[in-house]
């Protein structure tokens, strides 16, 4: 256990240093929070939350949390197991009786547990819920029409489509919203007062961090990303003073809200997260056994046991973690997502509350980032080398617009606006360039990293018929059908 006076030692000059962080990291805002056995031991706000009316952080400050969000799904289903009203095992069919998958077998089988700990089968799909102004019921009802990257229950896939359908189940067994479930059973019994679900709810706050990214040497505003529909993997908006007893009720306990068994099971390891190659550092003697639990990560860093969550939606980054053994917990909330400033500031707090040499975190974390644009850069590269420049499109530009449909992911509209092709799909604007034959590269306004060659195909009258559009990266490229006018 680190000891309250080792951690105010350790902190002395934690102000100049996070600040130093975030400076290097290119964040306009961070706040943090950390408790150290139950009792806080430093609580504040870095920069600016409004960079255009120069407005500073503070603990009261609400920020996205994004995917972090997921512990609290996973604890509000946790609750009705301990009222007797499911259980972890408990098939989503037998809650949602239209619930179905492309895998037969998932749809049958799978469980609470299941789509809490990412082992359905399913790869993220996140073009199918990104922007959209579908609802909850819409979205699970074209669940099955999306093609699985593994087996039932054979590995690790994150997956924010199960969380929502997680979190909707949950609704209908309390007989209310997800919402007023989390609202109820959680934030109203801890006073998280601040706490709310909903965009709207950002926008008309007073305290609340405007979101950011930096590109090009410089900051730019985002929209707020409406996330109704999907709110159950990542909607939740909170500050460090809400989001404080929710980390020492997750470290502590409390039987008045949630059994310590239940709250136990949370945070045991229920899938294995294999190393990746693109971050050495996993599988290390840093960070190693990483599993998904319910809602949360577990792994063991530089010896410790730690339980944590990162979330990310436009703008907006945070990290939450504990180490239990340990009585460490720390809260970091940023407005700006690029190289995971909250969670590179979390583990920096770790390194210096454990008395050990701090890692260079920002510099992995770039050379990981400067990695992703040279393989980019040399993968557009040879796009555009090995373009057969003389082979044109086979029909006038005219002839591609058209409306096409995939039953998973909706309609696709391209238009013809003068001599160029584009689309908006969800909360993306597609332009469509002529490549080679009847192959466009299509670039996304303000992503400079996504693009990718999309093709169509005629039928043997020559007329457009279909279009594949890459959507999903662990899959071939989808294929939408060019629906006919009457």
């Amino acid at each position: 256990m680190v000891s309250i006076e080792q951690a105010r030692e350790q902190l002395a000059s934690i102000d100049a240093w996070v600040q130093s962080e975030i400076d290097a990291g290119h964040t306009p805002a961070a706040a943090v929070g950390i408790i150290v056995n139950g009792e806080v031991v430093f609580k504040g706000g870095f920069g600016l939350r409004d960079r255009e009316r120069g407005l500073p952080v503070d603990s009261d400050t609400v920020f996205a949390i994004g995917s972090c969000s997921k512990a609290f799904t996973a604890l509000g289903i946790g609750l009705l197991v301990d009222d007797g009203k499911t259980t972890w095992d408990t098939r989503i069919r037998d809650v949602i009786p239209e619930f179905r998958l492309y895998d037969p077998i998932a749809t049958e089988l799978s469980t609470f547990r299941d789509l809490l700990s990412h082992r359905t089968g399913l790869p993220r799909h996140d073009a199918m819920w990104y922007g959209s102004t579908d609802t909850r019921e819409g979205m699970i009802a074209r669940l099955r029409h999306h093609t699985p990257t593994a087996t039932f229950r054979e590995r690790f896939q994150y997956q924010n489509l199960m969380f929502m359908t997680a979190g909707y189940a949950a609704g209908k067994i309390a007989g209310m919203s997800w919402e007023d479930l989390t609202q109820t059973r959680i934030l109203d019994p801890l006073g998280m007062k601040r706490s709310t679900f909903t965009v709207s709810h950002m926008e008309a706050d007073a305290n609340a961090a405007r979101p950011y990214s930096y590109r090009n040497g410089g900051f730019e505003l985002v929209p707020y990303r409406n996330l109704d529909a999907l709110a159950p993997a990542g909607a939740i908006n909170s500050n460090i003073d809400d989001l404080i007893p929710w980390l020492r009720l997750n470290m502590q306990g409390d039987e008045t809200i949630i059994k310590d068994a239940t709250r136990r099971e949370l945070v045991q390891p229920h899938t294995v997260i294999p190393d990746s190659p693109m971050f050495p550092w996993y599988g290390s003697s840093e960070i190693t056994h990483t599993t998904y639990a319910l809602g949360w990560a577990a792994s063991t860093y530089r010896g410790h046991t730690m339980i944590r969550h990162n979330g990310g939606i436009d703008g907006f980054n945070s990290s939450i973690a504990f180490l239990p053994h340990q009585g460490i917990g720390v809260i970091v909330l940023c407005n700006t997502q690029e190289r995971e400033p909250a969670g590179v500031t979390m583990f920096g707090i770790v390194d210096r509350l454990l008395g050990l040499e701090p890692l260079p975190w920002w510099d992995r974390f770039e050379q990981v980032a400067e990695m992703g644009r040279k393989q980019l850069a040399e993968h557009k590269q040879k796009l555009i080398t090995e373009r057969h420049a003389d082979a044109k499109i086979s029909h006038p530009l005219a002839d591609y617009a058209g409306t096409y449909h995939h039953a998973g992911y909706g309609d696709m509209v391209i238009t013809l606006d003068g001599d160029k092709l584009g689309a908006v799909y969800g909360g993306l604007t597609l332009h469509l360039t002529p490549h080679h034959y009847d192959h466009f590269m299509v670039e996304v306004d303000n992503e400079p990293d996504l693009f990718f060659v999309s093709s169509f195909f005629s039928d043997e009258w020559g007329n457009i018929q279909r279009f594949t559009c890459q959507l999903e990266p662990a899959l071939e490229a989808t294929e939408f059908m060019r629906v006919v006018e009457k």
